[in-house]
């Protein structure tokens, strides 16, 4: 009877992980990462894998889930790049600053307006549960939204600064995008 070798089946794995790997990050360099991390966890979880059982599928799910806690921990807390010693962080401060900002104008809007953009922005509903929520018709609920956002679009630029949708860092098309996901 032959005995089953884990570490041999692992290393025959490695090139379906570096492509799924690759398919995921679209990056060589963040593949390889990733990937030398899904082998890690795999060693150091080796018992928990059931001989007989798919190894590959196994090991694309470790990998899966790596990626997202990695792209949520990026998302969460930014990315900083080190280069010849140096520190280059993205300006976590700006996004902060119009965070502050966007609260306030929201503060500001009338209290149907506020409950409004929690329900479709915040909770994520879409207009037709919102309709249903508030008891009118979604027509009522997109014109409102219309004017809450035409709103807050007025109270967050001054004279002195771009528009908000210009300060986002984003091309035009994907901050409509970002404002018709708000509106969902």
């Amino acid at each position: 009877m032959m005995t089953y070798d884990f570490d041999r089946d692992l290393i025959r794995s490695m090139p379906a992980m570096e492509r799924f790997a690759r398919s995921l990050t679209r990056n060589p360099a963040e593949a390889d990462d990733l990937v030398q991390d899904c082998m890690e966890r795999a060693l150091r979880h080796r018992e928990k894998f059931e001989q007989g059982t798919n190894l590959e599928a196994w090991l694309c799910t470790i990998l899966k889930n790596v990626h997202y806690s990695k792209w949520t921990r990026k998302r969460r807390f930014g990315e900083v790049e080190v280069m010849d010693g140096e520190m280059a962080s993205g300006p976590s401060q700006d996004h902060q600053v119009l965070l502050r900002e966007v609260a306030t104008a929201i503060d500001g809007l009338s209290e149907e307006h506020q409950r409004l953009i929690r329900i479709v922005a915040v909770n994520g509903d879409s207009y037709l549960e919102a309709a249903d929520e508030l008891g009118v018709s979604v027509g009522t609920v997109r014109s409102r939204l219309s004017r809450a956002r035409n709103r807050l679009r007025t109270d967050c630029e001054t004279p002195h600064r771009p528009p908000l949708a210009r300060r986002t860092g984003l091309p035009m098309s994907a901050r409509s995008a970002g404002y018709s996901e708000m509106a969902r």
